[in-house]
């Protein structure tokens, strides 16, 4: 009987983390995007993310181009920005654009198959890419 009790417990937690959005308040991320390989370059554009007030999040936007061959970074761009996640779990950042200083670019995110499970597709400003992005803790 405690056996199945803690089945049962394990499965209702592991289905509530499950559930749990990516990131959460407090959450430090790291969303890396690589654009498509021409030779042996891509463009490449990192947004840094550290909590801030409330939900929202600090960002620190770097984007250029990378040496595939070598992973050998240059950056073309650094700006800064904010995110926050609307009402309908979708993320939403704007930062400084690559175009100039009193301009804005952002990004929307949602996921294709669950509104809460971060799919990501950025379109950014050159020398941003646009494709999907690999999300993380930053780890």
């Amino acid at each position: 009987m405690l056996g199945r009790i803690l089945v049962i417990a394990v499965l209702a937690w592991a289905t509530a983390a499950l559930a749990a959005p990516f990131p959460e308040k407090g959450d430090r991320w790291v969303l890396d995007v690589r654009g498509q390989t021409h030779g042996t370059a891509a463009a490449f554009g990192r947004w840094d993310a550290t909590p801030a007030q409330g939900a929202t999040w600090d960002l620190v936007v770097s984007c250029g181009v990378v040496d595939v061959r070598t992973g050998r970074e240059t950056n073309l761009y650094r700006g800064r920005g904010a995110a926050l996640r609307g009402p309908d779990g979708r993320m939403v950042a704007v930062y400084d654009s690559p175009a100039g200083a009193t301009d804005k670019s952002g990004w929307v995110w949602t996921s294709l198959s669950e509104p809460l499970r971060p799919d990501v597709a950025v379109r950014g400003p050159a020398p941003c890419p646009g494709g999907r992005g690999d999300l993380s803790t930053g780890d």
